[in-house]
C-alpha cells in the first residue's frame, strides 16, 4: 500500500547497485525495509527501460522508473488508480529521437575531429570490457530510445567533452557524465522526470511527500536539485571518494559508504529516525 510520506530516487550504477558486479546485496536490509513501510522506491538511470525492467524484477520493485537520463518515465498502469495491469506501463517520453541523436553527435565528431564511439558502434566485446555486464545483457543496453551513450578516444577526453558541451548547447542538446559513459541527450534530464513524477503522486495521494533523491555522478546534479534532500555515496577504490563534479552542490548530504553499502547505512539512518519520529506524534 502506498502511502504519503517518503519517496526515494535512486541511481543506481554505481549508487543501489555495485559499480563492478551491479550487485544490490549490501543494500538489502535497506530495501527490505522500504518495501515493508510502503515507501515508493524509484530507479532513475542511465539504463534503458529494458535493463532497468530486469533489475525491478531481481529486486521486486513494483513503482514506476525513469530511463536513459530522464528521457523516458514508465508508469505501470493502473499503479496511481490501485489496479496495476501487469507488464503494462503508460510510457511517458520526454527525451529526442535517438535516431536524431546519433546523427548529430556523428556529426559534431566528424566537425571537430573528435575520435569517439558511440554503444552501438562497439563490439559486444568492448561494452562487456567498459561496463562488466554480462552478455546476455548487451543487447537490453542497445535498446535505447532517448539517449546517445559514448566514450572519447582521444588524449583530452574532458577536454573534448567540453567542447562538445558547448557545440551541442547551441542545438539544445545536452552532454552529462555518468559513471563509464558520456551521454547525449535532449532537453530532458534526470530532475525534469522527477518532478514530473512527484506531481503525479501528489495528484494522485495529497501533497505531503518528502522527496529523497541517491546518486554518485555528474548526471544525478539535476535529480538533486529536484528533490528535497540529496545525497552522495562514495565511490570506488576502497576507502572511497565523492565525485568531484557533485560534491560542492549546495546542501548535499554524503553517505558513509561506497555504493549500495553506504546507501544502505544512510537509509536505514535516515528512515527509520523520521518514520519513528512521525509515528510518535
Amino acid at each position: 500500500m502506498i502511502k504519503p510520506g517518503y519517496i526515494i530516487f535512486t541511481d543506481l550504477d554505481g549508487t543501489l547497485l555495485d559499480a563492478e558486479n551491479y550487485s544490490a546485496g549490501a543494500a538489502v536490509e535497506a530495501l527490505q525495509y522500504v518495501r515493508e513501510e510502503g515507501i515508493p522506491l524509484i530507479f532513475v538511470s542511465s539504463k534503458t527501460a529494458m535493463e532497468i525492467l530486469r533489475y525491478r524484477e531481481k529486486l521486486k520493485n513494483i513503482h514506476p522508473f525513469i530511463c536513459e537520463n530522464g528521457g523516458g518515465l514508465y508508469i505501470p498502469r493502473g499503479y496511481f488508480e490501485g489496479q496495476v495491469e501487469e507488464g503494462k506501463y503508460e510510457v511517458i517520453g520526454l527525451g529526442a529521437e535517438y535516431s536524431m541523436l546519433r546523427r548529430e553527435l556523428k556529426e559534431a565528431a566528424s566537425r571537430m575531429k573528435i575520435e569517439l564511439s558511440d554503444m552501438v558502434d562497439m563490439t559486444d566485446k568492448e561494452i562487456m570490457a567498459l561496463t562488466n555486464i554480462r552478455g546476455d545483457e548487451v543487447p537490453l543496453a542497445r535498446q535505447r530510445g532517448f539517449d546517445e551513450p559514448f566514450v572519447i578516444r582521444s588524449g583530452d577526453p574532458i577536454g573534448d567533452s567540453e567542447k562538445l558541451k558547448f557545440y551541442f548547447q547551441e542545438r539544445h542538446l545536452n552532454i552529462v557524465r555518468g559513471n563509464r559513459f558520456f551521454h547525449l541527450t535532449g532537453n530532458s534530464d534526470k530532475g525534469a522526470a522527477v518532478r514530473l513524477l512527484q506531481a503525479r503522486y501528489q495528484e494522485a495521494f495529497g501533497s505531503e511527500w518528502n522527496s529523497i533523491g541517491f546518486g554518485d555522478s555528474q548526471n544525478d546534479l539535476s535529480m538533486f536539485k529536484a528533490v528535497n534532500v540529496a545525497i552522495a555515496v562514495k565511490k570506488p577504490p576502497s576507502p572511497g571518494h565523492y565525485d568531484l563534479d557533485i560534491r560542492d552542490f549546495p546542501g548535499l548530504c554524503f553517505a558513509d559508504g561506497i555504493g549500495p553499502a553506504g546507501w544502505n547505512k544512510e537509509v536505514l539512518k535516515l528512515l527509520k529516525e523520521k518514520i519513528t519520529l512521525s509515528k510518535e506524534k
